[in-house]
């Protein structure tokens, strides 16, 4: 029942990545079809997104839905984001009374509605196929349809992109939306001996080349016939994705939209594998059988920055302490790495450990007295916008160093609180 005389609008305003931005707009499209509301959506084409595939709303979308749901911006404020639990029909509607609508930017709406409202099954199939996307887009999507199928198909997705070797390199929580190559190594292994046809979506074609060559497999990226853009072929493996069987990923949001589309759950690394069993496998594929000079080096960076996650808080602290120094070893400008692991070693009371940790990167500037590398500060104060300070937590095992009388957790922190308009000592003659 509506509240209001006035028709309530349903709008998405996602900005980041191609599978993210759609699987929102699916559930917007769901959401304006419960509720008898109209959908509109803001597209915002960014070209600072470098790993990720997205096309001006005018190549992705046809005239005649650009001119039906598409608006040139959209003032959140007039809207009430469809952010907790809804408990019955009325109590969504209640939500926006006195608002103009709904802003849905979630990619599951499940965990929100009550089972009555929630989509389910291949609700969303039906939705993905009513959108009237732009002719290239919507070629690129039938041509995956009609690639020939094996009956038991499993689609593996690598991802890399910015969480391998751009931005999210320097960041933390991002090894579950990405498979390491060990893992995937494994993954493919179960999968190929349950005797499952395995189609690989990798975003790093190296590591993709090198699996399809090894276990003979198919490469998605090969089944499609060459598309002049990059959102094309991504299209047309989303659209292959999900005329899988299984779906094997990390959280990206490319393999969610498949999923969604597919009425399926993925298959996360920790439901085939145990965490502790994922870093043994690590360990094992890079070192014992030796290809860790194998795989690129940031993706033997990234397997070994995976393993120490996955021990960082078990109690097997040389070994998580040594899969970190290893990916320092394969990404030697990753200052995050550096910072975790100083972080990491002062946390159980090696301060001289981790001080030598430091001294490589601090050392040579704590004692002329410049200022400490740009490359350090920006990974030491970098913020999320939801989260503050990225190593928040890091930053406060620093002050509990530097209260020790670590010298070198002095440096860092002198830059947070100089960063926080504050200064706890003279330490370096800069200040």
């Amino acid at each position: 029942m509506i509240h209001d005389d006035v028709r309530k609008l349903v709008v998405v305003n996602r900005s980041d990545g191609l599978g993210e931005r759609l699987r929102a707009l699916l559930n917007g499209l769901y959401l304006a079809r419960l509720t008898r509301s109209k959908l509109l959506f803001s597209w915002n084409f960014r070209e600072d997104l470098t790993h990720h595939a997205i096309a001006p709303v005018t190549e992705m979308f046809s005239a005649e839905f650009i001119r039906d749901h598409f608006s040139e911006s959209i003032d959140k404020n007039a809207f009430v984001e469809l952010g907790r639990q809804i408990a019955t029909e009325e109590e969504l509607h209640d939500l926006v009374r006195g608002k103009a609508g709904w802003l849905v930017n979630q990619g599951s709406l499940q965990r929100l509605l009550p089972a009555e409202l929630s989509p389910n099954g291949r609700q969303f199939k039906t939705i993905f196929e009513s959108i009237a996307f732009a002719g290239p887009i919507a070629d690129a999507i039938r041509s995956a349809q009609s690639v020939k199928r094996d009956a038991d198909m499993t689609a593996i997705h690598i991802r890399a992109g910015d969480i391998v070797y751009g931005r999210f390199r320097f960041s933390d929580n991002f090894t579950r939306k990405a498979l390491c190559a060990p893992v995937a190594r494994a993954i493919i292994e179960l999968a190929l001996d349950r005797g499952s046809e395995v189609v690989l979506f990798s975003q790093d074609l190296e590591i993709g080349r090198q699996f399809s060559r090894f276990y003979n497999l198919r490469l998605a990226s090969d089944l499609s016939r060459h598309f002049p853009t990059a959102v094309e072929q991504a299209m047309f493996e989303i659209a292959l994705m999900a005329e899988c069987n299984k779906i094997v990923a990390g959280g990206s949001g490319f393999a969610g939209l498949a999923a969604q589309i597919a009425g399926r759950n993925i298959v996360s690394p920790a439901s085939a594998l145990r965490p502790a069993d994922q870093a043994k496998l690590i360990a094992y594929d890079l070192g014992f059988k030796g290809r860790e000079t194998v795989y690129p080096p940031l993706q033997t960076a990234f397997s070994y920055w995976t393993a120490f996650h996955l021990l960082e808080n078990e109690d097997r602290q040389d070994e998580a302490a040594g899969y970190l120094r290893s990916a320092i070893a394969y990404d030697p400008d990753n200052e995050f790495y550096v910072l975790r692991l100083a972080s990491f070693l002062f946390s159980r009371g090696r301060d001289k450990e981790a001080d030598i940790v430091l001294e490589d990167r601090l050392g040579a500037q704590e004692k002329n007295g410049s200022v400490i590398p740009k490359e350090v500060l920006s990974v030491l104060l970098s913020k999320s916008i939801a989260r503050g300070y990225r190593l928040a937590s890091d930053h406060e095992v620093f002050r509990l160093a530097m209260s020790r009388g670590s010298r070198l957790a002095e440096v860092l922190v002198n830059q947070i609180s100089l960063a926080e308009g504050r200064q706890v000592s003279q330490l370096w003659s800069g200040f």
